[in-house]
């Protein structure tokens, strides 16, 4: 996967760098410190123009969309920690190895979240439901600007968004999962 992200498509590529991307996934393994929250809440509305949350109202036709028939959702905030980004940025006299293991830790931070999708979805089955996939801000007409919603809404992960929108640690993901009765 790693490998794929960096644009490989057909094949091993010559030379090590199946070998270091094995590699730099092992690094990424060592430096990484997940967490995540997540919170289970009650769908209030959802119209053409955005979905109704119990305190919060996102703006977003896409949203909408995915959300359509809905009674519930949990929404979440995962992070890989500060080590892999200080690890990332220490390689920039290594660019190819930096661009590896880049890729490796957003690769991770995937696997998070695929993670809490999966789990979203065993917990809805008992209670009649199942899971729509996440969405996240940047998809589609999902502002980047809710970033700040949900590291507000998460403060014991230490996760910060800065003036261009970006999260830190980068190596972040925040969504909203839907959940539809069966």
């Amino acid at each position: 996967m790693v490998l794929l992200r960096l644009g490989y498509r057909s094949g091993m590529p010559a030379g090590d760098w199946a070998v270091r991307a094995g590699e730099a996934v092992g690094r990424i393994r060592g430096l990484m410190e997940p967490a995540c929250e997540r919170e289970h809440m009650d769908v209030v509305d959802v119209s053409s123009s955005g979905v109704g949350l119990r305190d919060v109202r996102f703006e977003s036709a896409s949203l909408a969309a995915r959300l359509e028939g809905c009674t519930a959702c949990t929404v979440f905030l995962a992070t890989l920690g500060p080590r892999v980004d200080e690890e990332i940025d220490s390689l920039a006299r290594t660019p190819s190895m930096q661009a590896l293991l880049d890729a490796a830790a957003s690769e991770a931070a995937e696997a998070c979240a695929r993670w809490i999708q999966r789990r979203e979805a065993e917990l809805a089955l008992p209670a009649g439901a199942r899971t729509v996939h996440r969405f996240s801000p940047g998809y589609g007409d999902f502002s980047l600007d809710y970033q700040r919603w949900f590291t507000g809404r998460f403060p014991s992960l230490g996760v910060r968004v800065e003036a261009s929108g970006m999260m830190v640690p980068r190596k972040t993901v925040s969504g909203v999962i839907g959940w539809r009765l069966c």
